[in-house]
């Protein structure tokens, strides 16, 4: 008898426990910077690599803030990087949300950002381009092989 009721508070527990993951998990956090905090600190920082390292841990860009992408790229020199993708006919053309998907330089620092509000489920696939250069963006793992 004490062992049924052992394993059935066990199985309670867990269900508790699974739920209350799952609640905390879904509650949004306050002490999450916002994408405006990151390019702040970034643009103060002495070593802004290390800004972009620490944020990234875990996470694969763009960086997503409820309904926000931030993107985020390091190049030299003056020509700022663009976002290019369908969204903007491959950086030819101006998209309502994307424009030609030009970043702006992150105070005197050699990364470049672009702020994009989208919906929460929306799903891109872009390459980063400088001058007529594309390449995929090499702070994102995640590949998308397309044919045609």
């Amino acid at each position: 008898m004490g062992r049924f009721r052992t394993g059935r508070v066990l199985r309670l527990c867990r269900l508790i426990g699974f739920f209350a993951v799952m609640s905390l998990a879904a509650t949004p956090t306050f002490s999450e910077p916002s994408a405006a905090e990151i390019l702040e600190a970034l643009a103060a920082s002495d070593d802004p690599d290390e800004v972009v390292r620490q944020r990234l841990r875990g996470e694969t860009p763009p960086l997503v803030f409820g309904e926000e992408f931030l993107f985020l790229a390091r190049a030299e020199g003056s020509s700022p990087p663009r976002i290019v993708g369908d969204f903007n006919d491959g950086g030819y053309a101006r998209s309502e949300v994307f424009g030609n998907g030009t970043m702006q330089r992150v105070g005197s620092t050699a990364w470049f950002a672009l702020r994009v509000p989208v919906g929460r489920d929306a799903r891109f696939e872009y390459q980063l381009a400088v001058g007529n250069l594309r390449s995929p963006d090499p702070l994102n793992p995640d590949l998308a092989l397309t044919y045609g």
